[in-house]
């Protein structure tokens, strides 16, 4: 009886969460991926949390579920970089302190999950445009420090990168993203997101299998892709990216170096299929 059983067309995960936070009349709203699995004792931590602290959110920890092995996530100081002040750039920034920006870790008010809704118009990383949306409207942020999420790594997955749909998103998360933190006053990591977002969107060519004339083209032509590209993004980008790789690429990029980062992509790829099979 306290079970409601949605039965509708695929539309997406987006679509699906969001007629489920209409639906919902808990306190609190939460996700779980269809191919994850939960502590069982993981609400009642996150539950407890919330009470005892009255919390608007509550994260905890997580675990890698692969090939039926648990492999644990250490997230440093996960309590510092949810709550301080900095804790924005660790859900973007690959780096020590980085947290997984999932929806699906944390637990959040009703009240407040109904202000937010899901983008259905981008195919990756709605859950950290969603996450935080949720983090400018929450005032009091919790975590308990157990790994209670189990997120299971699907082996043989590829993104089709020449895929429109996943220009398209690059783009819409560019804008997202940028709006998102110079709304915060996150001058700088708006600068770096709109910049990372530019090169996610030629990296659908330069990625991809196929030399796709086609889409060079396209990418080429696009006002809004031109737009993402700025000096002023390059430079903040290359000083605060801390994998080599990702800078070269960037500047590459930049520069219309597109031939060259094709290779360099290839020789990486075929170097680390190469040390696998050592």
């Amino acid at each position: 009886s306290r079970i409601t059983v949605v039965d509708k067309l695929n539309e997406g995960v987006s679509k699906t969460r969001n007629l489920g936070i209409e639906i919902a009349k808990g306190d609190f709203i939460t996700f779980v991926d269809s191919d994850d699995y939960i502590d069982l004792s993981m609400y009642e931590k996150l539950m407890s949390k919330a009470e005892i602290e009255n919390s608007d959110m509550v994260f905890c920890g997580y675990n890698y579920f692969k090939n039926g092995k648990i492999i644990p996530v250490n997230e440093p100081q996960l309590q510092l970089t949810v709550t301080d002040e900095s804790y924005l750039k660790n859900f973007f920034v690959l780096g020590e302190n980085r947290v997984m920006g999932s929806s699906c870790r944390q637990m959040t008010k009703s009240n407040l999950v109904k202000e937010c809704r899901f983008n259905s118009e981008i195919c990756f990383a709605e859950d950290l445009v969603f996450i935080i949306s949720l983090l400018t409207h929450a005032k009091n942020i919790s975590v308990v420090d157990e790994k209670l999420y189990f997120y299971r790594v699907l082996s043989g997955v590829e993104h089709k990168y020449a895929d429109e749909k996943y220009v398209r998103s690059h783009i819409l998360l560019g804008e997202i993203f940028y709006k998102q933190l110079k709304d915060m006053g996150q001058d700088r990591l708006a600068e770096f997101m709109l910049y990372q977002e530019f090169i996610g969107a030629w990296n659908c060519y330069i990625f991809n299998k196929k030399n796709d004339l086609n889409l060079k083209k396209r990418l080429k032509n696009d006002q809004q892709i031109s737009q993402m590209k700025t000096k002023k993004g390059l430079q903040i980008y290359v000083e605060d990216e801390t994998n080599k790789k990702h800078k070269l690429l960037g500047k590459l990029v930049y520069f219309k170096m597109y031939g060259m980062a094709r290779f360099l992509v290839r020789i990486n790829i075929l170097i680390n299929k190469l040390l696998k099979r050592i």
